[in-house]
């Protein structure tokens, strides 16, 4: 593919948004793609319009205050070139990054955020069909499911050699004068078990087609 194919492939995937009728799921793998062209072709967002801009954007999600939602969003950010802090005050989740980064990071976070809510919801469903507590078994489930996460998207980031840029790390310095950059560790409450099937459905999340591009 020559460089002005892949700026137009670029520009028709980063147009493929939910306020443009396009699904959660449909939104995640257009944003997978266009990250994958513009490490491949060593592409920005401004070669679209040919100016560069290198403006810091923010860009905020809903935030339920759940560990496993900022565990979530740590992941989305380190693979995809963008930084991210807590404002569990406003009940957000703010990235922060170049706009092409953000936009996919934002739509990545949603679509992972909806898979593992989902599939928590159907391993809870099953242990309560089998009559099997499910004390602690969410706790378990979401730890597993980023663990699994982790586990692809991080050798992806390496595969790809995706790094942050400068002036995004400079931004964090500032920002890390004003929140809390500590953070939590996790620790598994619900059974061995569940942990490994919440592993394996974000193994499995991490190499769906959402994310393969």
């Amino acid at each position: 593919m020559t460089r002005d194919k892949a700026l137009q492939l670029l520009e028709k995937l980063l147009n493929v948004t939910e306020d443009r009728g396009a699904t959660p799921n449909e939104a995640a793998i257009a944003a997978s793609k266009a990250q994958k062209i513009m490490s491949k072709y060593n592409l920005e967002i401004a070669d679209l319009d040919g100016e560069k801009d290198d403006t810091v954007y923010t860009g905020g999600l809903e935030y339920n205050g759940g560990l496993w939602e900022y565990g979530l969003a740590s992941i989305v950010a380190r693979n995809f070139c963008v930084k991210v802090f807590a404002a569990p005050d406003q009940n957000r989740i703010v990235f922060y990054g170049f706009k092409a980064h953000l936009d996919v990071a934002m739509k990545l976070f949603f679509w992972l955020r909806k898979t593992g809510e989902r599939c928590c919801a159907e391993k809870l469903k099953e242990l309560r069909k089998n009559k099997q507590s499910t004390k602690g078994e969410k706790n378990a489930f979401y730890i597993g499911y980023l663990k699994g996460l982790a586990e692809v998207l991080d050798k992806q980031c390496v595969a790809l050699a995706l790094t942050t840029p400068e002036k995004v790390k400079e931004a964090e310095k500032e920002v890390n004068k004003f929140t809390n950059a500590k953070t939590r560790k996790a620790r598994v409450n619900g059974s061995m078990e569940t942990y490994e099937d919440g592993r394996t459905a974000g193994r499995q999340a991490a190499t769906s087609r959402a994310l393969e591009g």
